[in-house]
Parts: C-alpha cells; structure tokens; sequence
C-alpha cells in the first residue's frame, strides 16, 4: 500500500515539473509585445499548490474531462493551460524550478502572490477560468485525499486587467466540509484597491 501510495506522489510530482518545462497550452499565447487594448484584455492567474487551471478564451463554459496535464492537449484545443510557475520570487518547488512567472504587464497589486501566470485574452467575449486542487495523503496518512474545484465565467473589457485567485475552504482533515470558489478581480491602472467583479458559475460543455 505504501508503494502504491509513494508512486502516486511521485506522478504528482512527475507531472508538475512537465508542465513546468514545457510551458503547456493547447493554443497559441498573445506576446505582451502584441497586446492591443482595443481589442484584449489581461489577466493574471494565482493560485497556491498543487492545484490545476485552464482558460477557455471565447467560452463560457469548460471541458467536462476536468483539468488533467496529461490530457490537456486532448481537452479542449482553445484551452489554456495556467499552471503555476514563480522562480523569479525565489521559491522553490516542482514548478518553479523549471519556469519563472509569465508576465504580460499587469500593474502589481499589494497582494500579488510568488505563485502566478499572466494571460492576454480576447475582450467583450466570454472568458471561463476552471480550477480544482488534489491534495495527496502522506505516507504516514496523517491526512486523507481532498479534491475540490470550481469554474466561473465573466466578460473581460478591452483595456482592462484582472486577476483571478483560487480558493479552498475547510481543512483537509475534515473533507466533507472542504469547499472551493474562484474570485475575480479587476485591477486598477496603479494596482492599488482592486474591484472584486460578479461572475457566474461555468458549467461543463
């Protein structure tokens, strides 16, 4: 059993430092260099580990597979893959050892976390943003599995900036009250006081 658990975390571990190397989208990425206020938006992505987040530019809804980085090229091809990244914030883990933070221009707010990605995307179109988080009991099985994940969706305007945040509510030793959400926000030109945003909860495609 002890195996069986020990290879299980190390999949985990296996499959956030693929992501890390190789950068993973299933579509093409707009260069900050590209970015054209007439017509995008930007967003920044935040999110603790090791949890999963896709984009989905121009839907409202998401791949009913669920997040997987195994599968993503699968998925959905206009899907984003937003996994973490922060080697730049000097931090260290599976990800971020292999890639720093992907910015595109966002102003920092006073909150910004180590543990992000930046995105340009299509404005006035629906964008969904769809998150969960594993987490994997420890050999001594101090702690059970938790799985949890969330989905909203939201127009982004041109010009403006957001960033989105996954958050886990509960405790991993009590699973059946563990509950997650995604908050928007939309971010100032100076970064400071962002505006929490209404979105709605996406559904499966």
């Amino acid at each position: 059993m002890k195996k069986h658990l020990t290879r299980k975390l190390l999949l985990l571990f296996l499959a956030g430092t693929a992501a890390g190397l190789s950068g993973c989208t299933t579509t093409d990425l707009v260069r900050a260099e590209d970015y054209d206020p007439e017509i995008h938006a930007r967003i920044r992505i935040r999110f603790p580990l090791p949890n999963l987040a896709f984009l989905y530019p121009g839907q409202s809804c998401y791949s009913e597979e669920g997040p997987s980085f195994f599968s993503a090229g699968k998925k959905d091809p206009g899907s984003i893959i937003a996994h973490s990244g922060g080697k730049n914030f000097g931090m260290v883990n599976s990800l971020s050892l292999f890639t720093s933070n992907r910015k595109v221009g966002i102003p920092q707010t006073a909150d910004i976390t180590w543990n992000h990605h930046e995105y340009i995307v299509p404005a006035g179109q629906p964008l969904t943003v769809e998150s969960s988080i594993t987490s994997m009991p420890d050999p001594a099985y101090t702690y059970p599995t938790v799985s949890c994940s969330a989905a909203v969706t939201f127009i982004p305007q041109a010009a403006k900036d957001y960033d989105s945040v996954f958050i886990m509510h509960g405790t991993v030793l009590r699973p059946s009250t563990t509950s997650c959400e995604i908050r928007i926000r939309e971010i100032p030109p100076d970064g400071t006081d962002p505006v929490p945003i209404e979105t709605e909860k996406a559904h499966p495609c």
